[in-house]
């Protein structure tokens, strides 16, 4: 199974009050509204930071001259054992010592950089040993540029994978080698599936799905906080760490989370600006301190 990793907090929720009285800062009432949308930005966050990222330097790869190519590997990989290798004239590996952690297939056109350039990512590492925090289960990952700044993304998994379905509109008409400072506003659909323990319900369970649908288009900016996400613990075990953090500043979202208990719980999260966000949850609506996602 493909899995990608997040430093984010296991939440573990107590179960639901029947009833719930609003006090002053009291925010129990939306509880797991939040949680759900903080599951939201998670996963919104790991997709940015390791696809689009991978799909990006590796775009900037394959127009760069050997020698160029060779300090583009040098200032994204924090291990010097991390290698490019050819796969055919249009696919390419990324390895460690021998061992695949990416593939990647370009589709359509001879680069990103082409209107209709398709590239295809595929994560193969397993990572099922000393992980810090849950998985976040991904198939393969697909970018197409539909137009100078319009991006089509789409993640493709076995049933019960997650499956994406996303535009992406950014604010320049260049494919730019990294996120940051780049502000990009998202519309789609999707699913979340995480391997275990996570938001929403009253115990740690396996399989939990959480399925979103922009209702309003989505603004977020990226900032750069390292350049080095790529870390090798040990053979087998590798760690992606968050290359940006992800400020949301507008949208709306509806969240369904659900499990394979039948357990399940609906919320809506309205972004207001970069510091608060409105949860409405059981016929309730809060507003939150936001969290940056990818700081956790």
């Amino acid at each position: 199974m493909k899995r990608h990793i997040s430093y984010i907090t296991i939440v573990l929720l107590a179960a639901l009050l029947a009833s719930c009285q609003i006090g002053k800062d009291d925010h129990a009432c939306t509880q797991t509204g939040k949680d759900m949308y903080d599951g939201w930005t998670d996963g919104i966050s790991i997709i940015v930071n390791t696809d689009l990222d991978v799909a990006l330097f590796m775009n900037e790869w394959i127009n760069a001259t050997a020698s160029q190519r060779s300090e583009l590997e040098h200032s994204f990989f924090s291990d010097g054992r991390v290698m490019i290798k050819p796969a055919s004239n249009r696919a390419w590996t990324i390895e460690w010592e021998g061992d695949t952690i990416f593939s990647i297939v370009l589709l359509q056109g001879n680069s990103l950089d082409d209107i209709g350039g398709c590239m295809e990512i595929n994560p193969v590492w397993d990572c099922t040993t000393n992980a810090p925090s849950n998985f976040l289960n991904v198939g393969s990952f697909r970018i197409t540029r539909e137009s100078e700044r319009t991006w089509h993304i789409t993640a493709m998994g076995p049933p019960y994978l997650t499956n994406l379905d996303l535009t992406l509109v950014s604010e320049t008409d260049s494919l730019p080698f990294n996120l940051d400072n780049q502000t990009l506003t998202m519309t789609g659909r999707g699913l979340f599936q995480y391997s275990y323990g996570i938001y929403a319900f009253p115990v740690a369970s396996s399989n939990i799905h959480l399925a979103f649908q922009i209702e309003e288009p989505v603004t977020f900016i990226c900032r750069t906080r390292q350049l080095h996400p790529l870390r090798i613990n040990s053979p087998g075990t590798y760690i992606w760490e968050m290359l940006s953090r992800l400020y949301f500043n507008a949208g709306e979202i509806s969240l369904r989370a659900y499990n394979n208990q039948n357990d399940e719980n609906s919320a809506i999260a309205h972004i207001l600006n970069y510091e608060q966000v409105e949860i409405g949850f059981n016929g309730i609506s809060q507003i939150w301190p936001m969290e940056t996602a990818g700081n956790k």
